[in-house]
């Protein structure tokens, strides 16, 4: 903030943000990018709401596809200080932020949980009445296992309490592993096993982790059947959503080494086997 004052708003837009901005591009140091996420808010404070949703967002956006949880997390509490300061228009917070990274509420790390639940609680209280109910609540619907109260839905420890149970590590990476190879153009025939019997028709594949996950504790008001997802495409909105994040952060995240237990597991059994070994970090 002092360096801010000291060059004012037209050099701060010169020169302070464009060399914080390149700074996030740095893919040596976590620890900086992080630190980074830290300290944007007071930046933006001082550029104004306009230079913060078309040059800060974006970048920020870039953190939460980061693939360290770390820097995931301060670009998650970076939002929210940017909503609680009046700095993202309605239609910023609401379709470039929270709609798009909602599935940050059930992402396997805790820390990541927590921040997101701050930013869903931040978004509320920014919003206000009634949009935190009309708008802001059926985004977070499919997530959560309970009906929050308003109350609980403007603060971070009352929206986790209404949460689904969270994605397991293991499956998490798994998906990150297939979604690394797997790209939303290609067709099944282009993906299919080399072993595979090219006579097996489409509705006898199964259903990958993710979606098994979704079926078992999302709270989607749609149910698919194997042959909608095949024939047509995954149609649940709110799981196209979640696919759609973590295949942006399997461009980033590193190789995972499966274990053999989990790599042999049938599909229906592997989620079960997952939230059984995962053991949350303190």
């Amino acid at each position: 903030p002092r360096l801010c004052a000291f060059f004012g708003h037209n050099g701060v837009m010169a020169c302070v943000l464009p060399q914080v901005l390149s700074f996030l591009n740095d893919r040596q140091d976590w620890r900086l990018r992080a630190r980074l996420c830290v300290a944007l808010p007071g930046v933006c404070a001082a550029v104004g709401r306009a230079a913060t949703e078309q040059f800060v967002v974006p970048c920020v956006e870039t953190a939460l596809v980061d693939g360290v949880g770390d820097v995931t997390r301060a670009a998650l509490e970076c939002l929210g200080r940017l909503a609680e300061m009046g700095l993202l228009t309605r239609r910023v917070l609401l379709e470039n932020v929270v709609e798009r990274y909602v599935p940050l509420l059930v992402h396997p790390s805790g820390c990541v949980r927590t921040a997101a639940c701050g930013l869903v609680a931040a978004a509320a209280r920014a919003l206000g009445r009634p949009d935190d109910d009309v708008v802001l609540f059926p985004l977070v619907r499919p997530y959560r296992r309970c009906n929050p109260t308003r109350g609980r839905l403007r603060s971070a420890p009352g929206v986790a309490s209404c949460l689904i149970r969270p994605l397991p590590h293991k499956v998490l990476h798994l998906e990150l592993e297939r979604l690394r190879h797997t790209h939303p153009t290609n067709t099944q025939h282009e993906h299919r096993d080399p072993n595979e019997d090219p006579a097996v028709t489409p509705t006898k594949q199964k259903k990958t982790l993710l979606r098994r996950y979704w079926d078992r504790y999302g709270n989607s008001e749609q149910r698919l059947t194997m042959k909608d997802v095949v024939d047509d495409g995954d149609r649940d909105p709110h799981f196209r959503r979640m696919e759609e994040y973590y295949r942006m952060l399997s461009r980033n995240a590193k190789p995972f080494h499966r274990d053999n237990h989990l790599a042999g597991d049938d599909v229906e059994t592997a989620v079960d086997h997952a939230h059984a070994d995962d053991v949350e970090a303190p």
